[in-house]
């Protein structure tokens, strides 16, 4: 018992360090052990809610993993599809997209960051609704939306998420159009 208290103690000391590996180590570890610690999950959720921590997102990364998603853990998450590590941004988004398509609430989340979010928030939240699957008329007026987003990687991102629709109708196909005869950017016009 002693030793896996010191063990929880290490990655989480991990998870406050500027190197990345050390962090995945950090996390990889608090995830192994989550199963035989019944009272990590309840400390990570405590630590989770103390803004001095420096790597919020991932305490909410190991708890994505290991627990049923709270509320403060999908903010978390959300808020890191900003972070300007790309590697930190992708592992997150990959870990929304398999929540997202199990909790109808994390797809919703995804949609509103897509309108509310930073630049780089709303193109990852764009690629999160691509690959969850969000079914209708939320994820399609998203879509719909990110087309006019004036960063141009948003644009080039909902381009790439419109290939796994069924057939564009006809105001996406009037909106193809123009990015490709009037949008300032030449990879958006491209694509």
């Amino acid at each position: 018992m002693m030793e896996r208290d010191e063990a929880i103690a290490g990655h989480l000391a991990a998870l406050e360090c500027e190197d990345k590996m050390v962090i995945r180590r950090g996390v990889d570890g608090l995830i192994a052990l989550a199963g035989r610690s019944p009272g990590l999950v309840p400390l990570l959720r405590e630590l989770l809610s103390d803004p001095r921590r420096k790597h919020r997102w991932a305490l909410a990364y190991v708890l994505g993993h290991v627990a049923p998603p709270a509320p403060a853990a999908v903010e978390a998450l959300l808020e890191a599809l900003g972070h300007p590590e790309p590697d930190i941004r992708w592992a997150v988004a990959l870990l929304l997209i398999r929540l997202g398509k199990s909790h109808p609430a994390i797809a919703a989340n995804l949609v509103a960051l897509s309108r509310d979010g930073t630049a780089t928030q709303r193109r990852m939240a764009v690629y999160c609704i691509r690959d969850v699957g969000v079914p209708g008329p939320p994820a399609r007026a998203a879509l719909v939306r990110a087309l006019g987003d004036t960063d141009p990687l948003v644009r080039l991102a909902a381009l790439a998420a419109f290939k796994n629709c069924t057939g564009p109708d006809a105001e996406v196909e009037r909106l193809f159009l123009g990015l490709f005869l009037r949008d300032p950017h030449d990879g958006v016009r491209n694509a």
